[in-house]
């Protein structure tokens, strides 16, 4: 796995998490998830491109294709563990 490769699933595991906000973001990690994405669109949705991010990192495919382990010189690629994102939760008296 490439430093960028790393890169942009932590960038859109963070996106994803809530953690990051694409407002926030530098111009090049947003041009880098795009690429990662195969997303030709720099008005996409941030949880689309997150999604299509880690998608393609999980499968090896696109920019994250012969993505392997360092010193893993076969088998499968390594999968990366899911984002479990958490809505916020909604107070008892909002729902009277």
């Amino acid at each position: 796995m490439t430093r960028n490769q790393r890169h942009a699933i932590e960038i859109a595991r963070a996106l994803c998490a809530g953690l990051l906000s694409e407002c926030t973001m530098s111009d090049g990690d947003w041009n880098l998830l795009l690429l990662a994405a195969e997303i030709n669109d720099c008005r996409a949705k941030p949880p689309l491109v997150c999604q299509r991010v880690l998608e393609r990192a999980m499968q090896g495919l696109g920019y994250f294709a012969g993505m392997r382990r360092r010193g893993a010189e076969s088998g499968p690629t390594r999968r990366i563990p899911p984002v479990v994102v958490h809505e916020p939760r909604r107070s008892s008296a909002a729902a009277f």
